[in-house]
């Protein structure tokens, strides 16, 4: 299969994956939403704000040290699967103490607190669920992965719907969680075991050695991320309240749509440049190109829609209680923009020598990130926590294009964004001047025009569509060597 056939195929089977497994969880956090009071859904929110921090802990990068290295050496695959069983095994038990004692030590309301027990459950079978999933990602059977993806989920949602709608309550809901993690992670096992190579017990210490001295950047930027994004989650519980948590919660699940695809090609496209990146540089750099012009093509459009339409997407989603959110969906739509806007860069980046120095900066932004929540939270409360996450993903962009242009000599990625925002002042600008007519003229005509301007620019171009659909392979054309 050739490699143009072969990420096709990655994509679609992720993005369908992607696409419908978080519209369902959209859905599924609506419904949530509306059938808890606002305080419990924030106390929902906040245990698996909880279990996302500790299971960073449990990566440590080694996950994706495989992810990087199964596609170069996919005869190896069995080999890094039970080191990362063994290693993440050992971890999930250690934090799950650390946790207990967290949870103990912050001294949260009775209930918050014994809500937040149940993070420790989940975090150890999720766990030992994603050497499955890494693995085969590894192995370039994302259709594997996506298909589990989509049918855990939908048990999920269906068990959970079912618990809130019959008023089981919270509790109930965390334990539906937790018995379809676990039937998720039997079912991998066994489809490895059976179609793909036996699971058998070997241990080497110099193997866990390189896994952990390899993967210690990773871990360290996968941490640093989390906290970046999700760090003003705990300071607005411990500062405003879990009802500032709901709104702020209520708004971040709006914007995830606009991750969608976007999330769906990095995870479908990263296996496949980690083995270029190596073999044919060139085609790593083509691949790059189109995923820059397809993250220009489709994320601003869809940012402004949100933009315009936050307080009726509120309203409509959320009900009349959530309408402070309206604010807060708007900087965080643009957050979103700004983060999209290095996305490809950051793919490459996490596959090339130039990644510790892109973590080190995150290390400066994670501190800054902390000091402007402490200041600005007491006073604008959710607004203050959104604001801040704009300013630190804003102070990445640059790094990342000086960093980038270091791997890749001569690209010249800073003219392409130029010509992104060119295209996203003409689409403001059209909207200023529509301001006063219909709603749907007022709305349609800056996507249209953002188009026709990256069109003009040479961003936007149908031929490259139709030629996705073409069985050849990157053509020595189609290499990058401005």
């Amino acid at each position: 299969m050739g490699v143009k056939r072969r990420i096709i195929k990655n994509i679609v089977a992720v993005q369908i994956s992607e696409t419908v497994t978080k519209v369902l969880n959209f859905l599924f956090g609506i419904f949530v939403a509306r059938m808890l009071p606002l305080e419990v859904f924030g106390q929902w929110l906040l245990v698996f704000v909880f279990f996302r921090l500790f299971a960073l802990f449990t990566n440590i990068g080694i996950q994706d040290v495989a992810t990087r290295d199964i596609p170069r050496n996919p005869e190896f695959a069995g080999k890094y699967l039970i080191h990362l069983f063994f290693i993440k095994g050992a971890l999930a038990v250690i934090l799950s103490i650390v946790l207990i004692f967290t949870i103990w030590l912050l001294k949260y309301p009775p209930k918050t607190t014994l809500l937040l027990y149940f993070a420790v459950p989940i975090l150890i079978i999720s766990t030992l669920n994603l050497p499955l999933v890494i693995t085969l990602g590894g192995l370039e059977r994302m259709e594997i992965t996506s298909a589990f993806g989509l049918g855990s989920t939908l048990l999920y949602v269906s068990l959970g719907v079912i618990c809130l709608w019959r008023g089981y309550g919270i509790i109930a809901l965390l334990w539906v969680g937790i018995i379809c993690e676990f039937i998720s992670f039997v079912l991998k096992a066994g489809v490895v075991q059976k179609y793909f190579f036996k699971i058998r017990l070997e241990f080497d210490i110099s193997f866990c050695k390189y896994l952990l001295k390899q993967g210690w950047y990773f871990g360290l930027a996968n941490l640093l991320g989390f906290l970046l994004y999700k760090l003003n989650f705990l300071f607005l519980s411990k500062l405003k309240g879990e009802s500032a948590v709901g709104i702020y919660g209520s708004a971040y699940r709006l914007i995830e749509p606009a991750l969608f695809s976007v999330r769906g090609v990095r995870t479908a496209i990263r296996p496949t440049l980690s083995g270029l990146f190596v073999s044919s540089p060139d085609k790593a750099k083509a691949i790059h190109k189109r995923l820059m012009n397809l993250v220009l093509t489709i994320i601003p459009p869809l940012l402004f829609l949100i933009t315009i339409f936050s307080e009726e997407l509120v309203l409509l989603i959320y009900g009349e209680k959530f309408l402070p959110a309206k604010d807060v969906v708007t900087i965080l739509t643009w957050t979103v923009g700004a983060l999209m806007f290095t996305m490809p860069m950051r793919v490459i980046l996490s596959i090339s020598s130039e990644f510790p120095k892109f973590v080190f900066f995150r290390v400066v932004t994670t501190i800054l990130n902390i000091i402007l929540n402490i200041i600005l939270i007491p006073r604008y409360s959710y607004i203050g926590a959104a604001i801040v996450t704009l300013i630190c993903v804003v102070l990445e962009l640059p790094v990342c294009i000086f960093l980038f242009k270091r791997v890749f000599k001569g690209t010249q990625v800073i003219r392409v964004i130029a010509k992104g925002s060119l295209g996203v002042i003409g689409m403001i600008g059209i909207y200023m001047l529509t301001n006063k007519l219909n709603i749907v003229i007022n709305a349609g005509l800056p996507v249209i025009g953002y188009l026709l301007i990256l069109r003009s620019l040479g961003i936007f171009k149908i031929e490259n569509i139709k030629e996705i659909f073409k069985k050849k392979g990157i053509s020595n054309e189609e290499v990058d060597t401005e």
